[in-house]
């Protein structure tokens, strides 16, 4: 498997905020993400874990191991909102 850079990383992150912002407030499987990034699961979960921890997504639902949703946190969205 290759290394990605750390710039690169940043940019698949952005997209991946661009889908759940173009998608609020409907929240979105790892899989549907990792779709519309044209990335397998995993690394989309990487990328959403990592937004997890910067407070710019949260987990929606039950937390099901299998099916995780995802959405934008209300602080997230109104940051966008505001910007576009």
């Amino acid at each position: 498997m290759s290394r990605i850079s750390a710039e690169n990383f940043q940019r698949i992150a952005e997209a991946a905020l661009g889908v759940l912002v173009e998608k609020y407030p409907l929240p979105l499987t790892t899989r549907a993400i990792a779709r519309e990034l044209a990335r397998d699961n995993e690394f989309a979960g990487k990328i959403l874990r990592f937004l997890e921890e910067k407070k710019l997504v949260e987990r929606a639902g039950k937390g099901y191991a299998r099916w995780v949703k995802w959405r934008l946190t209300p602080a997230a969205a109104k940051q966008y909102k505001a910007m576009g």
